[in-house]
């Protein structure tokens, strides 16, 4: 499978061949697995058989199970770069394949995948509602450790957790907005706010670290002056916090499990980092508190701060760098782009050539556009037809949001000059 660029040379011919020698090289291959079936077996079901209605494709599923690898023994003598490529080619067949159901009629399918989608919306809200109940709980919970104990790094993973309330609600705050139809203002819908979201999120948790970095360093200046000493961790204090880190714990797993999306993506980021911020918390204030004659370790609370504030920096640009980058159309991966095209060149016999396929980020999801050349004598309403159901099939996929299909009969011209080019 070879990618589309946006060249008119290097348009994908679509021929009627002769399948004959496909099955053949399918027959070899499966006779010559059958005599080594003691030996090998592959870690999938067997390639499918290429039916009669099917033989016009140019590109069926059976042309590229003959390059399975499979598991096979012998590949553990290969170097780690040959075994690398064989493991990426076999999931990208593996991927294909799990694509071949969108090259039918499948309205049914797709009534159950937008059950499904439904679905998943309820179980994300709830896991958002939840987790803001919680925090607003281990709010209270940490504020007392904190006030008890003055410790510097309980008091930063307070601080966290008074901005997990803000983000919590700004989270379920555009899943509802989301929720909202208003095909007038908004005619594709308004997902986009989840990125958006992350992102303020993200600016929001940097500059609190931020803020908590510079009071440690204060503090660690402070106690090499002797005028501020060691937190005070009671037993109730620990307690508290322990508590804290098994709840966050619990968040995050019931997010990694059961939710889907950017935003619990984002939710259950948070949690991470509260479980970490908070264990880091936890350690170090005590060991600052509770070990008499090792003077320097007093310095360890406010430098348990700093690695806190650190660490969710880091990690909360990350993910608002991603998303930026998203939002600003981003190109998609090569394998997807594999799938848009397989799809595309399986969809219909009259389709000659592929022209242009194109795929971008629109969000969290993609925008695809698809130039097919059809027969130049083909009625418009064929056509029409054609073009309008490989949409349908293009945004059957769960990561499209939109797809156009663009319907030519020639290919000879650049891609470019269809469009403003800025």
């Amino acid at each position: 499978m070879t990618f589309l660029l946006d060249s008119p040379d290097l348009s994908l011919p679509l021929p009627h061949i002769d399948h004959a020698p496909v099955s053949r090289r399918t027959g070899d291959f499966e006779s010559s697995e059958n005599e080594k079936n003691s030996s090998n077996s592959l870690s999938v079901d067997p390639r499918p058989s290429v039916h009669e209605d099917e033989r016009w494709r140019s590109h069926p599923i059976s042309m590229f199970w003959d390059k399975y690898r499979g598991e096979n023994p012998e590949d553990r003598e290969l170097p780690s770069k040959v075994r690398k490529f064989y493991k990426k080619q076999d999931k990208l067949i593996e991927s294909l394949q799990s694509t071949m159901s969108l090259l039918k009629d499948a309205d049914g399918e797709m009534e159950e995948r937008n059950q499904t989608v439904r679905h998943q919306n309820r179980v994300n809200n709830l896991l958002i509602k939840f987790t803001f109940l919680l925090n607003l709980l281990l709010l209270s919970s940490k504020m007392a450790a904190s006030i008890l104990s003055h410790s510097l790094s309980v008091i930063s993973s307070l601080m966290d957790s008074a901005v997990d309330l803000a983000s919590g609600f700004t989270l379920w705050l555009a899943a509802h907005q989301m929720r909202k139809s208003r095909p007038y203002s908004y005619p594709t819908g308004r997902r986009r706010l989840e990125p958006v979201a992350v992102i303020i999120l993200s600016v929001i948790m940097a500059s609190v670290s931020v803020q908590i970095m510079v009071e440690a360093v204060q503090t660690i200046y402070n106690m090499a002056a002797n005028n501020q000493g060691p937190p005070i961790m009671s037993n109730l204090t620990i307690g508290l916090v322990a508590s804290t880190i098994v709840v966050k714990v619990s968040l995050f797993l019931a997010c990694w499990k059961f939710g889907r999306g950017e935003s619990v993506a984002a939710l259950k980021n948070d949690q991470l980092n509260d479980s970490l911020s908070n264990s880091i918390a936890l350690i170090f204030s005590t060991l600052s508190a509770r070990i008499d004659g090792v003077p320097y370790l007093k310095y360890l609370d406010p430098s348990g701060a700093i690695i806190i504030g650190a660490y969710i920096v880091y990690s909360w640009w990350k993910m608002g760098a991603e998303h930026t980058r998203n939002l600003t159309g981003y190109s998609a991966d090569p394998a997807f782009l594999q799938r848009i095209t397989f799809i595309c060149v399986n969809h219909h016999p009259s389709i000659e050539r592929l022209d242009t396929v194109r795929a971008f980020h629109l969000g969290s999801n993609f925008m695809v556009e698809v130039d097919i050349v059809l027969p130049r004598d083909m009625d418009l309403h064929k056509a029409h037809d054609i073009g309008e159901s490989l949409q349908q099939k293009l945004e059957s996929l769960d990561e499209v949001e939109r797809a156009f299909v663009h319907l030519d009969y020639e290919f000879a011209h650049h891609p470019l000059t269809e469009h403003k080019v800025q």
